[in-house]
């Protein structure tokens, strides 16, 4: 399994403290992307600037030239980095990293497994990425996982295969669905795929007996339209086991994370919903008898 980040003591990734385990690779594209260092499945370097101390030891050690650090400019080469990650070793401010280790199934639940004193009765581990259901070894994960008496939350946007959903669902305790929009031309728009399949891996999900809760991300004119929230309604109510819909709101911190892997800076501080689209998005859902997470 190749891991992006492991983060610790969570608040905001499910019910109680948890555990979230970042995996790499997804194959949406979306425009909005919170996470980008976990869109390719390979691993990648990352170049976090604002971090760099001048020190040097990173075009010391680099065998491709890559590093460069002038009197009035630091960057990395993406072109002529090889992904060694010697310059992550060398750094003593993490100024430069390695996203995407190997680790077997049983290095994960050994990791996630070293917070366990802290879950209390509602804590556990949640599955993210990226797509964590396109992760190799998802399978022997989350069994092993539920063999250790965790609580397991999985994030997913759907887009995986059917097949490997259906195996891992019975051990999943909940599921936490993205729903990125319900216009399927906007959809392909906005992440690069039509939600026929995704929406089809929905309904299956649900015919498992699966717990699911929706979420919604609220990006200023491309995901706040009256119509969507309506359509997500209907979504709603088409489902045995759903608990509700979550709201969330796009931030632009992705764009630091996308400058820092080489990439054009895709933070969009326009696309901030505002306090009264996400005060309308609610009351639509609350009018339409969808109980609603904020």
């Amino acid at each position: 399994m190749r891991v992006a980040d492991i983060q610790r003591f969570c608040t905001h990734d499910g019910p109680g403290l948890r555990t979230t385990v970042f995996f790499k690779g997804c194959p949406l594209r979306c425009v909005w992307c919170h996470n980008p260092e976990t869109q390719k499945f390979e691993s990648e370097m990352m170049l976090h600037t604002a971090l760099c101390a001048g020190c040097g030891a990173c075009v010391e050690i680099c065998p491709a030239g890559a590093q460069i650090l002038t009197q009035t400019d630091r960057y990395r080469k993406v072109e002529l980095c090889v992904g060694c990650g010697a310059c992550a070793g060398a750094c003593p401010t993490e100024a430069c990293r390695a996203v995407g280790r190997e680790m077997t199934p049983e290095q994960v639940a050994d990791a996630v497994c070293e917070d366990a004193v802290f879950y209390a009765t509602e804590g556990g581990v949640t599955l993210s990425g990226g797509e964590p259901l396109c992760t190799d070894g998802i399978e022997q994960l989350v069994p092993l996982l539920k063999k250790r008496g965790l609580h397991v939350l999985v994030e997913t946007a759907g887009a995986c295969e059917s097949a490997r959903l259906a195996r891992v669902a019975p051990y999943v305790d909940e599921f936490y669905f993205d729903i990125k929009h319900t216009d399927p031309q906007k959809h392909r728009e906005l992440t690069g795929a039509l939600p026929d399949a995704i929406l089809h891996n929905l309904a299956l999900l649900d015919s498992l007996g699966a717990r699911i809760r929706l979420r919604c991300l609220l990006v200023n004119g491309l995901t706040t339209e009256k119509e969507h929230f309506e359509r997500v309604a209907a979504l709603y109510h088409s489902l045995v086991h759903c608990t509700g819909v979550q709201l969330l709101r796009y931030h632009p911190m992705g764009g630091s994370k996308a400058a820092a892997l080489g990439l054009a800076d895709s933070g969009r501080r326009e696309w901030i919903p505002t306090e009264e689209q996400i005060r309308r998005a609610a009351q639509i859902l609350t009018e339409h008898k969808v109980p609603i997470f904020l």
